[in-house]
């Protein structure tokens, strides 16, 4: 009865072990995940240290309102030439589905190998250092069609980013700060 017992144990044990390397292989990022994170951070000659694992907060989805996005600081969103309203960006079903995708968020583990050189992973997020404030803490990118949408944390502050893909590139239309603090 014993070694019956024994030997169900040790194959439950290995049967969750399958499953979690599994569900762990199946949280990897895609190339055009990647591709937004190095466009926005990368993309400078300076380094930019990041955590390496990303934030999976779900607070942030009930911004995702024209109505509570517009209270946010930060100037106007445009796309170089003219100021975009939200309805512009993001139609209502858009902001729905961003939300749900929020709130089933997990997180991810960035791979190093898909980061521009630029990008210093950290395992610390409190580190501040001579070349950076702070460790920045992002989310997985949202993409929906030609935008993506990630918010971005450090030490003192947190912001959302609206980027658009155009010429091949991720660039900022907006970016709207949920806190801002001025201090050292």
């Amino acid at each position: 009865m014993k070694k019956s017992y024994l030997l169900i144990v040790f194959i439950s044990l290995i049967s969750c072990e399958a499953v979690r390397s599994q569900v762990d292989s199946s949280l990897t990022m895609s190339d055009e995940e990647y591709e937004v994170i190095n466009d926005l951070y990368g993309g400078n000659e300076a380094d930019v240290f990041v955590y390496f694992e990303t934030d999976f907060s779900k607070t942030w989805s009930y911004l995702m309102h024209p109505r509570y996005l517009d209270e946010l600081y930060g100037p106007p969103c445009n796309n170089g030439k003219e100021i975009l309203e939200w309805e512009d960006i993001f139609s209502i079903e858009d902001f729905s589905k961003i939300s749900s995708i929020i709130r089933k968020s997990y997180p991810y583990k960035l791979d190093k190998s898909r980061l521009s050189k630029h990008i210093i992973l950290s395992d610390n997020y409190r580190q501040r250092n001579e070349y950076s404030s702070s460790v920045r803490i992002i989310t997985r990118p949202i993409i929906l069609k030609n935008l993506a949408i990630i918010k971005q944390s450090d030490f003192l502050n947190e912001l959302i980013i609206i980027a658009s893909k155009s010429s091949g590139k991720w660039k900022p239309i907006c970016t709207k700060w949920v806190v801002l603090t001025n201090e050292d």
